[in-house]
Parts: structure tokens; sequence; C-alpha cells
């Protein structure tokens, strides 16, 4: 039986998807666009974030070791897309 749905697959979406499957508690997510992230992609090129990678990273899943300590706005919708793969 399915109680949760998650609005949304960017960062804050897919945090609570890892927490609810961390908790064995069936969900579904929904995304209006068909990527991942999508709102990341569409920031100034240039964009990093401002809070380093140990900080910012999605429960149960680091950064990879060869991302920057401040990951750049591509680097974070890579991250997003591995995850959601």
């Amino acid at each position: 039986m399915l109680n949760t749905l998650i609005v949304g697959a960017s960062a804050a979406g897919l945090s609570c998807a890892a927490q609810l499957k961390h908790l064995q508690v069936p969900y579904q997510i929904v995304e209006k666009h068909s990527n991942v992230g999508y709102s990341w992609r569409n920031h100034y090129q240039r964009l990093h974030l401002h809070t380093n990678k140990s900080s910012s990273n999605l429960p149960f899943v680091k950064f990879p070791g060869e991302v920057p300590r401040y990951p750049s706005k591509n680097e974070l919708v890579e991250y997003l897309k591995a995850i959601w793969s």
C-alpha cells in the first residue's frame, strides 16, 4: 500500500526517498520534468554549492571522491542523476 507521495525529484525529494527506502516505507516520486534535478540545470553556469560536499550529500550516498569540496551545479546534477538511476 502506497501512503507517501514525494513531489519533485531534486535534492529534497531524493533525500526524502532515501530515508523512506531506508525505513522500508513505500513511496512514489513524481516530477513534472523528464530530468532529475531540473531546477539546478537552469542556474547560471558558474554556480557552486556554498556548503561543502560532506554537508550537502544525500542520506546514505556520499559525493564521489573526485568531486571538489564545493561542487558545481553540473557536478550536483550528475550526482543526483547517479542516485536516481
